[in-house]
């Protein structure tokens, strides 16, 4: 049973939207806002509680529409339920608000367009990107200066060196996802620029590997317009990638010694991540819905709230998430991401496949699985996808039907 219910906001600027799609705006974009502010040293000048009262108002806002769409499913209301019941149990044990306020999100945008979603995303982190390195390099922020095995590290006004890189990258692949195959040299030119200046300035060099790599990448395959993503090696592979990596980080902590000099020399190229994933799993281990535990970050560290013995940070997104918010919530968001990555396969949606497919071994180094810290935009790229497949399921399966209902005729004809 479908209980239909439109309720429409005109605007004088030839605009026109219902409230359900103007509630989630209203939400999304003072949230996504407080993230990009967040990950820059304007943070410092507001109280810790503003992360706490962002959150409540989406959660708020975001109740309120739900209750305005007005039309519901016995299917989608029982997916909801499994989904928000899990992460219920999750806030309950890591008493994390944050998480809720970002499940509200993620689900409320199931149905909206996930290209307008991207536009203002883009819109909003670059503004605060190049607002933050210019209020640093004229001191209305600090911009901090590390000095690192010889190296002068700045972070252009974000809280550390390296994160506008990450930043910068996650724009980049917007960019590259709303322009598609109309991606041409002077693009690359432009984002390799000042990926460049980032690097020079930031003294990271990961993000710089990653966008020659995608450059590469996208001069040997993706501008040819005979490429073509819907062959079995690549449905293969984005049926596996995420799995993969993840079941990779966990069984690491498992097998990592820190006594033998093969795993020290990984763990020291990968900047101790593999001994504080071990650390991690030593002193809280794995369940089902997650811990109630602080990251101790280079933030906090610098700042002087907690001490460097202190530091616990875990980069990998994949332990992050089974960490603090359990294996229930981990094994959720890879289905999720593999039925999105195999649809982009399987439909040829190659930027959208490059994307996901960067982000799941990203993943291994950068926590951009569900933080918003970092990066927001794929997790909703799966769940707004998520909604197109859900659409094409009730086509799909009349078509078995069908086909089953066929062969009990020919049975009966024979």
């Amino acid at each position: 049973m479908k209980i239909k219910l439109k309720r429409e906001l005109s605007f004088s600027l030839n605009c026109n939207m219902s409230a359900y799609d103007f509630l989630f705006w209203v939400a999304y974009i003072p949230w996504l806002f407080w993230y990009a502010i967040k990950a820059t040293t304007f943070s410092y000048f507001l109280p810790e509680v503003t992360t706490k009262l962002i959150s409540l108002y989406v959660i708020g806002v975001l109740a309120v529409r739900w209750f305005v769409k007005g039309r519901y499913t016995i299917r989608r209301a029982a997916i909801t339920g499994i989904f928000f019941g899990g992460f219920t149990i999750s806030y309950i044990i890591t008493s994390r608000i944050t998480f809720i306020a970002t499940m509200f999100v993620i689900l409320s945008a199931y149905d909206v367009n996930f290209r307008k979603i991207v536009k203002i995303s883009l819109a909003i982190f670059l503004s605060v990107m190049f607002m933050a390195i210019a209020c640093s390099k004229v001191g209305i922020i600090e911009n901090h200066i590390f000095i690192q095995e010889g190296r002068t590290r700045e972070s252009l006004g974000y809280t550390y060196a390296g994160l506008i890189n990450v930043m910068f990258m996650n724009c980049f692949y917007m960019i590259m996802y709303l322009l598609g195959d109309k991606m041409k040299l002077w693009h690359w030119i432009i984002g390799i620029g000042l990926m460049s200046f980032f690097y020079i300035k930031t003294q990271t060099r990961t993000d710089m590997f990653i966008i020659l790599g995608l450059f590469v990448l996208w001069l040997l395959l993706l501008r040819r317009k005979t490429f073509t993503t819907d062959r079995f090696i690549f449905k293969a592979a984005a049926t596996l990638i995420y799995p993969f990596v993840a079941v990779l980080s966990i069984v690491l902590t498992f097998i990592y010694n820190d006594r033998n000099r093969t795993w020290q020399k990984i763990n020291e190229a990968l900047s101790s991540r593999l001994n504080l994933a071990r650390k991690m799993y030593l002193k809280e281990g794995y369940n089902l819905f997650g811990h109630d535990i602080e990251l101790v970050g280079n933030t906090s560290v610098l700042v002087g709230n907690k001490r460097e013995s202190d530091y616990n940070y875990i980069d990998n997104g994949y332990l992050q998430v089974a960490f603090l918010y359990g294996l229930f919530t981990l094994g959720v968001l890879v289905i999720a991401y593999t039925v999105v990555t195999r649809y982009a396969a399987k439909n040829n949606e190659k930027y959208l496949m490059v994307w996901l497919c960067m982000n799941a071994i990203e993943n291994f180094i950068y926590p951009n699985l569900i933080n918003p810290d970092y990066n927001i935009l794929c997790m909703l790229l799966v769940i707004t996808h998520i909604h197109i497949i859900d659409q094409q399921i009730p086509g799909v399966m009349n078509r078995l039907l069908w086909q089953k209902k066929r062969k009990k005729i020919r049975l009966k004809r024979g």
